[in-house]
């Protein structure tokens, strides 16, 4: 969603370099999911470098409590004792 920069920091993706990997990989995409993409791209580095360069949840999502926490956590745990075979 992002490209880093050489002194550090991150700056939003450019139609070239989405379009050099479309190419490379043989992808096709229409244009509204190449302007999809790039409004993604500077809505994350906004939101990354809004939040002091810390990991944020992303703009749509809602405000969450602590209960809401306790719970997301309950499944995280849930799911990885599932999976380790408990």
């Amino acid at each position: 969603m992002d490209a880093a920069l050489p002194m550090g920091g991150t700056e939003p993706l450019d139609a070239g370099s989405i379009l050099a990997f479309l190419t490379a990989t043989d992808y096709p995409v229409a244009p509204y999911e190449m302007d999809a993409a790039l409004l993604a791209s500077s809505a994350y580095v906004y939101e990354y470098r809004r939040s002091n360069d810390n990991s944020t949840d992303a703009p749509w999502d809602w405000p969450k409590t602590e209960r809401d926490i306790e719970i997301l956590n309950a499944q995280a745990d849930k799911v990885m004792d599932a999976i380790m075979g408990g």
